[in-house]
């Protein structure tokens, strides 16, 4: 999410994030078992795939779980960052759009090994945005912790350049690791910003699918 070169995301400023991505994004391996993933429905028309770890404690043993995040690009988006595994932060807007002006934007944190939980770290970036992106209003904020992660999700608006823009967060933690989602909108004309953050979150919902499985007679099934 682009607000101002110094504001960009509260995470670069308390120095949370010192992992490279390909040690975030690669696969766990499951002695060529079938992977978690492998079933799960995703977009016909997305492109990149990336999976990234939220619980992988217990990969291993009677009680065998993992929780990922599977995120799929949509074919007409263009990354901000090389696709080399150098960047914890991934961004994606519409392949016409500039990156300083876009019209959308699919935003993925991924913070390894620093046993930051969900709820805190959103609270930290609406905090940081709150003091340095403007006029802000809170749209929602909700915490849900499960057996195996604990979820956040966070809606604000916010003004940037002279026009308003909604981000919807989604972030999924595990003891360990955490990967933190987000879409941002530019409001369009006459758009309330409720129906903004239906777009978002509709967007979100569509490029993103948590994977929680457990492993039952050598299968890894959804873990419900």
């Amino acid at each position: 999410m682009h607000i101002k070169k110094n504001t960009r995301l509260a995470l670069f400023y308390l120095g949370l994030v010192t992992c490279a991505f390909n040690a975030a994004a690669a696969e766990t391996s499951l002695s060529n078992k079938r992977q978690p993933s492998d079933k799960l429905k995703l977009p016909k028309d997305a492109g990149l795939t990336v999976s990234l770890p939220v619980n992988h404690l217990q990969i291993h043993g009677p009680d065998s779980h993992q929780v990922k995040l599977i995120l799929k690009v949509p074919k007409d988006f263009k990354p901000l960052q090389p696709l080399d595994g150098s960047s914890h932060l991934l961004e994606f807007i519409p392949r016409g759009d500039d990156q300083f002006n876009w019209s959308e934007i699919l935003t993925a944190n991924i913070i390894v090994g620093k046993a930051l939980q969900a709820d805190t770290l959103l609270k930290i970036m609406v905090e940081d945005l709150k003091v340095n992106a403007g006029a802000i209003e809170i749209l929602k904020m909700r915490v849900e912790k499960y057996d195996h992660y604990t979820m956040a999700e966070a809606a604000l608006i916010y003004q940037q350049k002279g026009r308003e823009d909604v981000v919807y967060f989604r972030a999924y933690s595990g003891p360990f690791d955490l990967v933190c989602t987000q879409y941002a909108v530019a409001l369009r004309p006459s758009e309330t910003p409720q129906k903004a953050l239906k777009r978002a979150q509709k967007a979100l919902d569509e490029y993103t699918v948590l994977a929680d499985v457990k492993e039952v007679n050598g299968e890894w099934i959804e873990n419900k």
